[in-house]
């Protein structure tokens, strides 16, 4: 089990980002041209909760990316509670529970005119022999993507 932690300063209030976070054009924008996904649809969203279906662009181990296959894809489900400030999501992923990732997004106080943007994120494997090196190369691709990320949130944030 990999557990990261990851955090960035972005200059806007918290009801700006979720604002922007809540916004199906603009997440589409970060997945696919941020963050270079491969694909982003829209399942359900209701106005606290959200299931996406995503696919990623990834690098991966040879016998990882043979066990996940070239049009891997998973679901994001979350729930945004606005009160707390916090974005609770799972990843859905067709191996079941022999690949299970969530996390957490978490706004706090940044400063005069920024947030402080928290991540806190679990993955786990459960794959005889590729548990290792599956978490690993999730764990490789995660911090690969958040720099992007965070770059993409202070370009829309002025």
């Amino acid at each position: 089990m990999r557990r990261l932690n990851e955090s960035v300063v972005l200059s806007c209030d918290t009801e700006k980002y979720w604002q922007l976070f809540w916004d199906e054009a603009a997440m589409r924008r970060l997945y696919l041209e941020g963050l270079g996904f491969r694909a982003f649809t829209v399942l359900e969203k209701t106005e606290t909760e959200r299931r996406l279906k995503i696919q990623p662009k990834m690098n991966l181990p040879g016998a990882v990316e043979k066990l996940l296959g070239p049009t891997f894809a998973y679901e994001e489900i979350g729930t945004l509670d606005r009160s707390r400030n916090e974005w609770k999501w799972r990843m859905k992923s067709p191996l079941g529970d022999k690949l299970l990732s969530h996390g957490v997004v978490r706004l706090e106080r940044g400063g005069e005119g920024s947030v402080k943007r928290v991540d806190e994120v679990t993955i786990e494997a459960n794959i005889f022999g590729l548990s290792t090196v599956i978490e690993s190369a999730a764990e490789k691709e995660l911090r690969a993507a958040w720099p992007k990320e965070f770059e993409w949130w202070r370009a829309q944030l002025g």
